[in-house]
């Protein structure tokens, strides 16, 4: 049987188990601060009214459209062939570097290693949606149809410490595996990836319409850069508009030196009422 479990993962949560007991009289609002709710309050229900499509946006994800097993030798989007109701009929018309063979305990594939000309002997490493299958029965069983593309390492494929007698990559059209059910013995964990990154709104004032505009601007977060690359020594200027909202704003600004090492600074910055 093919040992499919080579180190234990183990996935910590994101969230705290533990929770101290706050009384009521700890999160209460401070009399001294009241003028200062009232102005986020108000500052809060203009921007809902006036901006609030501009609000929850963010940036384009860049997405990486390279497997992580590198650049195939194969790869096959099966709308441009005959389309086959099985897979096994797929694999052997038109995938050279897959070979199918039947034996008692059923269906095997061995792929071609091109660069030696030999047939390696075992199964390879069979992905469905980035998912390992490691049952080849369950592979052919696969329906075709719903499979938008095939890629295959026509070689010994290394992963670490472990080695593969080749690649099989099977992409489905929405990438939801499309109703195959992994082994009930499979961890199936739901996680939190990569946090997208969050775009803040500022108001540019570049046509006669924008300049003519009678909005208000309440924002509290005037300006944001989370990308502000030093072109040299020396100081480094940035322009935005700061909003209709007096008072002291806390300038906030950290980075990470040419040799790596962080630093960190605040100032005030006083929006002062126009003349």
């Amino acid at each position: 049987m093919t040992q499919d479990t080579t180190c234990q993962l183990t996935v910590l949560d994101p969230f705290a188990g533990r929770y101290i007991k706050a009384s009521s009289a700890s999160v209460g609002l401070n009399t001294r601060f009241q003028r200062d709710y009232e102005k986020r309050y108000l500052q809060a229900q203009v921007q809902h009214a006036f901006s609030d499509k501009f609000h929850s946006r963010y940036a384009p994800e860049h997405v990486d459209s390279l497997s992580f097993f590198g650049q195939p030798n194969e790869t096959y989007y099966l709308d441009k062939y005959t389309r086959f109701k099985v897979m096994e009929e797929v694999l052997r018309e038109y995938v050279p570097g897959v070979v199918v063979r039947i034996r008692k305990d059923g269906f095997h594939l061995l792929v071609t290693d091109r660069a030696n000309k030999v047939l390696l002997e075992k199964n390879p490493m069979v992905l469905l949606d980035g998912v390992p299958v490691f049952d080849m029965n369950k592979v052919m069983a696969i329906n075709p149809l719903k499979v938008q593309k095939l890629e295959v390492i026509d070689s010994r494929y290394l992963h670490g410490a472990a080695i593969y007698n080749g690649l099989m990559s099977l992409t489905t059209y929405k990438g939801d595996l499309e109703g195959y059910q992994p082994d009930a013995r499979a961890l199936v964990q739901q996680y939190e990836g990569v946090q997208r990154q969050r775009e803040f709104y500022a108001p540019r004032y570049e046509t006669a319409a924008e300049k003519a505009s009678r909005l208000p601007d309440l924002r509290n977060l005037l300006y944001w850069n989370p990308n502000l690359a030093l072109t040299g020594a020396g100081a480094q200027t940035v322009e935005f508009y700061t909003g209709d909202q007096t008072g002291r704003y806390l300038v906030v600004l950290q980075g990470l030196s040419s040799s790596g090492r962080a630093g960190t600074t605040t100032a005030v910055l006083e929006v002062k009422p126009a003349l």
